[in-house]
């Protein structure tokens, strides 16, 4: 190696930071050790079809588990051992039952701790409604809330090569598992089974390598959206492995090991690594962002609809229990609240709001003359009296609005169309897209969701923006955040209909920056 590639080599290394290989971050490559799939649903005959992938020739164990839309509540947790190169597939869909729940089909050989039956597991509510040693929540305690939520996928570990429980989950010539009864036993308490007594037999640590898809269907509407799964890699690189028992709730994102993120900065060569008071803080650094953008179409000319998916994927950590004090970098615990209707349980984080439409025109003063109305024009041009979102002077106020849910879906709508793709029943939230005047308007365009500016109960912004602090006081301002827009297009003039579906994982704006600020 010449000089000049040496001196390349150490500038890179230390651009990317030394202990960047032992903290957590966003994969970059698709794959990882966590997967956060943003939304799960059974409303309105739609149904969720997910797959889980391992890329190596190892036996993982991985921990599956379903969290309900409003508060994060587990709904349903098992272990998911994956043959070397396998995939696992399975469909959340309709209980069938009359209480409106969700329940898990799959007929995929991989191997299940506890086997899935034929018929399907349906989720449970006794977390959120208290059954057992569970606290339970101020939300509805009914089992229509499991019929939304998300997808969390933790690796727990390799199963050691060569081992019993690494033959019995691999699969045969036949394409089926050895023995998945074996497996099973392992896990069984009477007669005392290996894993009941020692849970890290035979297991090492993760290696990820494991990717995931999830997408929502609708048969009847014929129409299918495919979501982007969020992925996380080196979640857990201390030693020793995160094997844990089915049901057992365990691991969850607070098992983030060393205590660290490592955060790829946008527009920067560097990136920001820092290390954390609370393992569940590494997790939400990576995720940290002060603006959500994306796009949007609600136009009855061609039938489109938009939906947003916002998913808080470690909301829950700092917000319960009710009676504790909340955390940053969120402001409000989980109570119950009337003007989500009887039942309605929520956290509520106001924000602020604003959209264009294509043409760069925001619902500001509709004769004001510094606002754009025809849009771009040719070359040569004079230049703007002022563009609006950059000069106050011309800048329309935003809007003030509110995100009650660890998932919310986001339906856009004007004064004579919406949105209801999705049908959400218990994340649902609007938003207005009207001009001054209440008239339809904007009916295409883009939006900015600012997680940044904190409000109280009475809706006056407090004196600082959300934060996060890690331990050398570096500041990341906004929310732990994930999602996606869905754009559902229909043309009724096609013989029975035609739908179309697309989507694109929301854009995200950072704000990094050092601070003297004592952690929390």
């Amino acid at each position: 190696m010449n000089m000049k590639m040496k001196m390349l080599t150490a500038a890179v290394t230390a651009a990317l930071g030394a202990g960047s290989a032992h903290a957590v971050n966003v994969s970059p490559d698709g794959h990882g050790q966590v997967l956060i799939m943003p939304y799960y649903t059974v409303q309105a005959n739609n149904e969720t079809l997910i797959s889980i992938t391992n890329v190596t020739d190892q036996v993982k164990a991985v921990k599956v588990r379903f969290r309900e839309a409003q508060n994060s509540a587990e709904v349903l947790d098992f272990n998911l051992y994956l043959s070397p190169f396998d995939v696992w597939t399975a469909k959340i869909t309709d209980s069938d039952a009359d209480d409106g729940g969700a329940k898990l089909i799959t007929n995929d050989n991989s191997c299940t701790v506890p086997t899935i039956p034929d018929a399907g597991v349906a989720f449970r509510n006794f977390v959120y409604a208290g059954a057992g040693d569970f606290t339970g929540d101020a939300g509805d305690q009914g089992m229509g809330r499991t019929s939304e939520g998300y997808v969390e996928v933790i690796e727990m570990g390799v199963v050691k090569e060569g081992s019993n429980p690494a033959k019995w989950a691999t699969h045969t010539a036949s394409g089926e598992p050895l023995s998945c009864a074996s497996l099973n036993g392992w896990w069984t308490e009477f007669p005392a089974g290996e894993w009941t007594k020692d849970n890290s037999k035979d297991m090492e640590s993760p290696t990820g390598a494991v990717f995931g898809e999830i997408n929502v269907i609708n048969v009847e509407a014929g129409v299918e959206a495919s979501e982007p799964v969020t992925v996380l890699d080196n979640f857990y690189t201390a030693p020793g492995d995160l094997h844990a028992a089915p049901g057992s709730g365990a691991p969850t994102l607070a098992d983030a090991a060393p205590k660290e993120s490592h955060v790829f900065v946008s527009g920067a060569v560097a990136v920001q690594d820092d290390e954390w008071d609370m393992a569940v803080d590494a997790v939400s650094a990576v995720l940290m962002s002060k603006k959500i953008l994306n796009g949007y179409s609600v136009n009855p000319v061609v039938e489109s609809q938009t939906e947003w998916v916002i998913n808080f994927p470690t909301k829950h950590f700092y917000i319960n229990p009710a009676s504790a004090p909340v955390l940053e970098p969120f402001t409000n615990n989980f109570t119950n609240h009337a003007s989500l209707g009887a039942g309605g349980g929520g956290a509520f984080e106001a924000v602020t709001a604003m959209y264009w439409d294509r043409e760069e025109r925001v619902p500001g003063t509709p004769d004001d003359p510094t606002l754009p109305t025809d849009g771009p024009d040719f070359s040569p041009t004079l230049p703007p009296e002022c563009i609006p979102g950059v000069d106050p002077d011309c800048t329309p106020v935003q809007q003030p609005w509110a995100l009650p849910y660890e998932v919310n879906v986001v339906g856009f709508e004007n004064a004579d169309y919406g949105s209801d793709f999705m049908s959400s029943q218990w994340a649902s939230v609007n938003f207005a897209l009207t001009d001054l005047e209440g008239k339809p308007s904007f009916r295409t365009g883009w939006a900015a969701i600012d997680l940044g500016p904190a409000f109280n109960s009475a809706g006056d912004q407090v004196t600082s923006d959300r934060q996060l602090v890690s331990k050398s006081g570096t500041v990341y301002t906004g929310l732990p955040v994930v999602g996606f827009m869905a754009t559902i297009l229909q043309n009724s003039n096609v013989g029975d209909g035609a739908a179309y579906a697309s989507t694109a994982e929301h854009r995200y704006v950072r704000s990094i920056e050092p601070a003297v600020v004592e952690p929390r």
